[in-house]
């Protein structure tokens, strides 16, 4: 089975309990770094009402469609676009806050050279039947 790139977050009182390897790695921390970290060193400052908003409500935001695309923070204060599903989980016998974060930043990369592919062949298309009719 293959193994998804996402990165596994589970906070308690909006602090880091645990993260998985692949979590350290997105945020740019070391293995054990990443815990205890804040909510808000994690998430940009701009979308963090939005994240805690989504973390009070309670209720499993897990699958496709329920995600939602927020700014997320690296250790170096570099910001990447990640797809964050939120959900609810026990962990050390307390209730606590599970976050799945998906790193967008390829996606993004990738959507926006197709985008501007997409428009340079547009123009030459453009040139090519404006040299053609003339």
């Amino acid at each position: 089975m293959r193994v998804l790139p996402d990165g596994v977050v589970i906070l308690s009182d909006e602090h880091v309990l645990y993260a998985n390897a692949w979590a350290a790695g997105l945020f740019g921390y070391g293995s054990h770094t990443l815990l205890g970290e804040p909510l808000s060193a994690l998430v940009a400052a701009a979308d963090l009402p939005r994240v805690r908003s989504q973390l009070r409500a309670g209720q499993p935001h897990l699958g496709p469609g329920h995600s939602s695309v927020v700014a997320m923070q690296r250790g170096d204060g570099r910001s990447f676009h990640a797809g964050l599903a939120v959900g609810e989980v026990r962990y050390g016998g307390r209730d606590c806050k599970l976050l799945i974060v998906r790193d967008l930043s390829d996606s993004e990369r990738t959507r926006s050279a197709l985008e501007t592919s997409n428009r340079e062949l547009q123009a030459m298309a453009g040139r090519l039947f404006s040299l053609q009719g003339g």
